[in-house]
Parts: C-alpha cells; sequence; structure tokens
C-alpha cells in the first residue's frame, strides 16, 4: 500500500510539472501570475499530503521549479518585447511630430507641397502603433497643435502666394491704364517693351483672368468705344454686388436696381447663382479697354477684395 500510494503520488506531481509546462505558451496572459501561484500553492499541499523520498521529491520539485521559473522568463521576454515595441511606436509618433513642427516654420516648401506633406504624415500617423500608455495622450495634444500650425502655415504660404500672384496681375492693368492714358508719349510707344519686360502671370492666377488681360493689352491701342466703358460700369456694378463691396454715390441708384432685379429672379426662381460666377464677371472686367479713372479703381478694389479669398 505504501508503494502505490507514493506511485500515485509521483504521478500526480508530474501532472502538475505537465500542466506548469503547459502554461509556457500563455505566459503573456493577464492572469498567469494567479495560476502559477495556484500551482505552487497545489504542489505544497500535495507535497505535504502525500511526501516522497527526499532524492525522488528533490528531482520532481527542480522540474516543477524549471517549469514555473519559464513561464516567469517568457513573461518577462514578452513584456521587454512589448515595452521595445511601444517604445519604437513613440519614437515613431514623436519624429511626425517634429516633421511637422519644421513644416510648420519652413518658407521654402510650396503650399502644395506642404499640404501634400501633411497628408503624408497624417496617414503614417493613423498607421503607427500604438505608444505607451504613459505618454499617449500627450503625443496625441502635440501631433493636434503640430498639425493646426502646419495647416495654418500652408493656408498663409498659399495666401502670399495669391498675393503675389495678383500684385503681378495689377501691375499689368496699370500698364494698361498708363498706355491708354498716354498713347502719344514714349511710354505709348515703348509699352510692348515695358509689357514683354514684366515677369510672367503665375499659373495660380485662374486663366481667364490671364486671357482677358491678353485682350485688353491688345485692345488698348484702338479708339475709344462709349458701349465699352456702359458695359464696365455694369459688369463692375454687378461685381460689386456680388464681392458685398460698395459701389460710388453715383452708382447707387443703379446698385439698388440690380438688388431688386435679382430679389425678384431669385423670387421667380429664374437664376442660380453659381461659384464661379465672381471671376467670370472678373475676367469680363479685365478684358474691356480703356477704362476711365474711377474703373480702374473700382476693378482694383474688387480685385483686392477677391484676393482676400483665393
Amino acid at each position: 500500500p505504501l508503494r502505490e500510494a507514493r506511485r500515485r503520488a509521483h504521478a500526480e506531481r508530474k501532472q502538475l510539472i505537465d500542466r506548469a509546462r503547459a502554461l509556457q505558451t500563455h505566459a503573456d496572459g493577464r492572469d498567469i501570475v494567479a495560476q502559477v501561484r495556484a500551482l505552487q500553492a497545489e504542489w505544497q499541499q500535495h507535497a505535504k499530503a502525500q511526501p516522497l523520498g527526499r532524492k525522488e521529491e528533490h528531482a520532481l520539485w527542480g522540474e516543477f521549479k524549471a517549469a514555473t521559473d519559464a513561464i516567469f522568463a517568457a513573461r518577462g521576454a514578452a513584456h521587454q518585447a512589448r515595452d521595445a515595441e511601444l517604445a519604437e511606436h513613440q519614437a515613431t509618433r514623436a519624429a511626425l511630430i517634429a516633421r511637422l513642427t519644421e513644416l510648420a516654420h519652413d518658407d521654402a516648401v510650396a503650399p502644395h507641397d506642404l499640404k501634400r506633406a501633411i497628408a503624408e504624415i497624417d496617414a503614417q500617423w493613423r498607421h503607427a502603433g500604438p505608444a505607451p500608455k504613459a505618454v499617449a495622450a500627450k503625443l496625441d495634444a502635440a501631433f493636434r497643435t503640430a498639425h493646426a500650425q502646419a495647416l495654418q502655415h500652408a493656408a498663409a504660404g498659399r495666401q502670399r502666394q495669391w498675393q503675389t500672384a495678383c500684385d503681378a496681375l495689377l501691375e499689368r492693368v496699370a500698364l494698361c491704364d498708363a498706355a491708354a492714358a498716354a498713347e502719344e508719349t514714349d511710354l505709348a510707344a515703348n509699352r510692348d517693351a515695358r509689357w514683354t519686360a514684366l515677369p510672367p502671370l503665375p499659373a495660380l492666377l485662374p486663366a481667364a483672368w490671364t486671357d482677358a488681360l491678353r485682350r485688353r493689352y491688345a485692345g488698348t491701342a484702338r479708339s475709344s468705344d462709349s458701349s465699352d466703358g456702359a458695359t464696365l460700369d455694369a459688369t463692375l456694378l454687378r461685381l460689386e454686388a456680388a464681392l458685398d463691396i460698395a459701389s460710388p454715390p453715383a452708382h447707387q441708384e443703379a446698385r439698388r436696381e440690380l438688388k431688386l432685379q435679382a430679389m425678384k429672379r431669385a423670387l421667380e426662381a429664374r437664376e442660380t447663382r453659381h461659384a464661379d460666377d465672381i471671376d467670370a464677371l472678373l475676367a469680363a472686367a479685365l478684358a474691356l479697354p480703356r477704362p476711365t479713372p474711377e474703373q480702374s479703381q473700382r476693378l482694383r478694389t474688387a480685385l483686392a477684395a477677391r484676393t482676400r479669398h483665393p
């Protein structure tokens, strides 16, 4: 009976060892420590209830301890690997924030290239792995701040580009006006040379504007046509209404009449305003040659109002 009892105790100890070894594949589980502690307590209780010979007990305990130690070693390795992975993700996210911050202060990058770079960083941020919980919220906040600053810088750069392009346009408008006002002077005689010497109009401007300005320049030398002036006044009036800017006192009555007509057409559902109305009106105004000084000033005011919204 004693030998049979020891044989059963030996077999039961082996089962505990096998259970400990089986836990090694789940070393990164949340409750693995509790499971190992429960196995160890069960071993101690079993050893007290069914003692074995010293040599046999020592050998079995060695196997059991090696199995449990392997669990903790695997768990530690898994945690180290996870910590290393999280640290790598943290470094990746910090680098993306640094790149955004750099872009937010880089005036050498063109606005369209800047927006493309921001979009690429956005995609990389979304695909970057999670950072450690202790710093995740801080990184998210820093990214949002840097992202907003980069977008603001891109918008400001776009505005600067737009303003520069419109300044170049106005420079040509001024040359057309000066040439039309002094056709018998050297300025008119040399206007082609001065026109050619001006920097090319940026591609950022609507093509309809640049084409209209070329037509205006080509028509500067022809005689004045009263219908051009009336057409330009009507176009400028519609522009001022569309841009919600003031018209000269002499055109206030016509402005009120234009507003009444627009209200009437809207009520009759006969007209729908399109987003490109303003640019089309500007192109029409730019194409008309030989404006009066008042008309030139009204056109510049309309262009200035339009340039605030590139």
